[in-house]
């Protein structure tokens, strides 16, 4: 594992993460379309994104096209973003959105999916986070420049952006492996498709982390429309975002440690209870000095959530379908987690106003939290803790 390269590769490569994440909502309300729309269309991209992301996978197991395919991606994402440009019909952002669908949902789980095989759960954390070192480092002349020449100038950002992810970036990254895992090459990962879901653990836990996901993604997908609805200063914008992802980097680093010491769900249960206390901050629409704050809270929530949901995949699955489990609970927690949050959000918005976004998160991440807080006590009855061993790689 060369951990430089990775690591080089993740900072890198988050500088379009940095532009698309934060401003394709605000791009897209920006050419005229309701909150409602918006959600609709950010709502399109993970449903195409699930429905393609075994063929996706299937492809680059077999043909080992991982950096083709980011920069196939990359490239027709950008391509994307300037035909829409001038567009206002809710019918053209919707068949862009489509287009960009084939690509953008896979780009970061096939960089996870290779990290975490090479690295293990306790290594993953260490790389993954100078992708927010990138993205914080980024957020702030991204937010300048917007803030400057205005959102319309987001499509050139994308296309800037992912030529560094492209150029410098990609030949920082080692030339990918075929991976193994328990009884045959990534290939075969849906052979355990029906034993995994006769595991009753692994459909609570799919089903207990998709609520409190759902509030992340309405998170991601809005919290810029919700910042700009309570006009609150778009100077600021970027510094938000950068104070968010830098607190994710201690919290990245020791992940695999607290993982390994309290087990997945404890940890996770942990981030659900930050989530919660977040969103219902935000939920009252407070002064943007609280806002910064609450940011500071986003490591010990995303970035220990997010640690966690690997592992616990891989602790509730066996060897013989751990990537299963992977692939699966990648497609709900970021794409039916999205695909809900932004429909969720989108309205609330359009009828009830900026607050009602986070008190829609509150709600989802509470019942997670509630749910997960019985999961673990439960555990402790049948002794399925879930400690050291559990997490460690095969």
């Amino acid at each position: 594992m060369n951990y430089a390269r990775f690591s080089a590769y993740y900072f890198l490569f988050f500088f379009t993460v940095a532009v698309f994440a934060p401003y394709f909502s605000l791009f897209l309300s920006s050419r005229g379309l309701s909150s409602s729309q918006v959600g609709l269309v950010m709502a399109v991209m993970p449903f195409v994104g699930i429905l393609l992301q075994p063929v996706w996978g299937m492809m680059n197991d077999r043909y080992r096209a991982h950096k083709g395919t980011i920069i196939v991606g990359l490239a027709v994402i950008s391509a994307t973003m300037f035909s829409i440009g001038t567009a206002h019909q809710l019918v053209w952002c919707l068949l862009a959105a489509i287009v960009i669908a084939f690509f953008q949902p896979v780009l970061i789980p096939l960089n996870d999916s290779i990290t975490v095989q090479a690295a293990g759960i306790e290594g993953y954390g260490k790389v993954r986070l100078f992708g927010s070192l990138g993205y914080a480092v980024f957020i702030v002349i991204d937010s300048y420049i917007i803030h400057k020449y205005g959102i319309s100038r987001f499509p050139l950002l994308y296309l800037l952006t992912s030529f560094v992810a492209v150029v410098p970036g990609l030949m920082l990254l080692p030339r990918q492996q075929r991976l193994i895992d328990g009884n045959g090459p990534v290939g075969n990962r849906y052979a355990g498709l029906d034993k995994l879901f006769r595991n009753r653990s692994f459909v609570l836990i799919l089903l207990f982390t998709l609520f409190v996901m759902i509030s992340q993604w309405i998170n991601n997908n809005f919290f810029t429309l919700y910042y700009v609805n309570l006009h609150r200063p778009l100077t600021l914008l970027g510094t938000v975002y950068a104070i968010s992802a830098l607190s994710e980097l201690p919290f990245f680093f020791i992940s695999g440690r607290l993982i390994t010491r309290f087990g997945p769900e404890k940890v996770f249960l942990f981030a659900a209870g930050v989530y919660t206390i977040r969103w219902c901050v935000l939920g009252f629409g407070p002064a943007t000095w609280v806002i910064v704050i609450v940011q500071l809270f986003n490591g010990m929530s995303f970035g220990l959530a997010f640690a966690a949901g690997i592992a616990i995949a891989r602790r509730v699955s066996d060897h013989t379908n751990h990537v299963t489990a992977q692939t699966v609970y990648s497609a709900v927690t970021t794409g039916i987690a999205s695909i809900v949050g932004s429909l969720l959000a989108g309205d609330a918005l359009q009828h009830f106003g900026p607050e009602a976004i986070y008190v829609t998160a509150a709600i989802t991440s509470a019942i997670g939290f509630c749910c997960m807080i019985w999961y673990v006590m439960q555990s402790k009855v049948h002794g399925k803790d879930g400690q050291t061993a559990a997490v460690r790689e095969s």
